[in-house]
Parts: C-alpha cells; sequence; structure tokens
C-alpha cells in the first residue's frame, strides 16, 4: 500500500485502526523480510 501512495504511517496506521504506527512498521518489516525469502 504504501509504495504506491504518499501517505506516511502514522496516517496508514490510524486509517487501518492499527494502534502506534511503530506496530504497523513492525509488521511491514517483518512482512517484507519474509516475502524477500519467499523470492530465493
Amino acid at each position: 500500500m504504501r509504495q504506491g501512495t504518499t501517505m506516511t504511517l502514522k496516517s496508514i496506521a490510524e486509517r487501518l485502526q492499527m494502534g502506534a504506527w511503530t506496530y504497523l512498521n513492525k509488521r511491514l518489516y517483518e512482512y517484507r523480510k519474509r516475502a524477500g525469502r519467499r523470492q530465493c
């Protein structure tokens, strides 16, 4: 979602009602880390 938009993590977290933007940041980091392993 963030790749194609200029929304901040804070505004995305608020819109999705995910709590703190830092939580969203951690989840995105973990997702990207797992997704990178699948491509190998």
